[in-house]
């Protein structure tokens, strides 16, 4: 299971951030920003990342939001650009190949904090 490095790391940015900007006030939320080609389950890393912020006193209540991207991919040959369900890269137009244009970011949207 990715998620529980997933986790980490989200924790690991999340806290260097803060550091950074001299933020010492509680996390009441993160939102996560996941393409659907990253395979995330979200109940999977909001389970492991519950357990790992236990022991982080600015965390232990932050709730993490995990938003997932839509695969849309743009056809080589056609340009046209496609909603994808699945990650199938062919156009249904023309049979090219589709590049992936979103689908693939992981990234970490926002950090709210308790006034």
């Amino acid at each position: 299971m990715h998620e529980a490095s997933i986790a980490s790391r989200i924790i690991t940015i999340v806290e260097s951030e803060l550091a950074s900007r001299g933020v010492t006030a509680p996390v009441e939320k993160i939102r996560l920003r996941a393409g659907k080609l990253n395979a995330i389950v979200p109940d999977s890393l909001s389970f492991h990342f519950d357990v790992q912020k236990r022991d982080k006193p600015q965390l232990a209540e932050t709730v993490l939001e995990v938003l997932e991207s839509p695969i849309i991919a743009v056809c080589e040959g056609c340009g046209r650009e496609a909603r994808l369900d699945a990650p199938l890269f062919i156009c249904e137009t023309c049979s090219g190949t589709l590049t992936p244009k979103s689908g693939t970011e992981l990234l970490v949207e926002s950090i709210s904090v308790r006034d």
